[in-house]
């Protein structure tokens, strides 16, 4: 009688796991859609899964500041992360935001 039983508790288990699995891999993750306000200043981003070792860039339409800070970190308030991921954020070229995690 222990059979049946232990077929039934194993057929539960392995249900419960194809569930959970199936549930998880519908979730979708997205880089935001860029409305036309942004559209005018970001000429491109980076988005899609990127490795932790991956550089984000963001590159505006114009060139934001003079050749001399190419290289130097971005003031504070200019760029954030959400949720925070701490990092270095230069500027790359004087059109494109470079952020490097840690």
């Amino acid at each position: 009688m222990k059979t049946p039983k232990l077929f039934w508790t194993r057929l539960a288990l392995m249900v419960a796991v194809a569930s959970l699995t199936l549930i998880a891999c519908k979730r979708t993750i997205s880089a935001k859609r860029m409305t036309r306000a942004m559209a005018a200043y970001i000429y491109a981003y980076s988005s899609g899964t990127l490795s932790r070792e991956q550089p984000v860039r963001v590159r505006f339409t114009a060139p934001l500041i003079q050749l001399e800070q190419v290289g130097k970190p971005v003031d504070n308030g200019v760029f954030s992360i959400t949720p925070s991921v701490n990092g270095a954020v230069v500027w790359e070229d004087a059109q494109t935001i470079k952020f490097t995690p840690d």
